[in-house]
């Protein structure tokens, strides 16, 4: 399987991040913390609809952005089901 470039990963995580800040002032319940708990499932299949990507693409991402800190959560972004 052939890696995408860099460049476009960081798109994607431009993305995310857009499509997280719109769901946290949408639908995000306040914790008293910067974070900000979404009441919902967010599965990688509807992350990579709203971001226009693939789902392993955003899984790729997602698992780069956790590992530096960047999101949280109990799962965090569910696989299919």
């Amino acid at each position: 399987m052939r890696r995408l470039p860099r460049e476009v990963y960081i798109l994607v995580m431009v993305s995310i991040g857009q499509a997280f800040a719109w769901l946290a002032r949408r639908f995000g319940l306040p914790d008293f913390s910067p974070w900000r708990d979404l009441p919902m499932e967010l599965k990688q299949e509807e992350l990579a609809a709203m971001c226009g990507t693939t789902r392993v693409t955003v899984t790729h991402t997602w698992a780069s952005c956790a590992a530096w800190g960047w999101w949280r959560g109990p799962g965090a972004v569910t696989g299919s089901s």
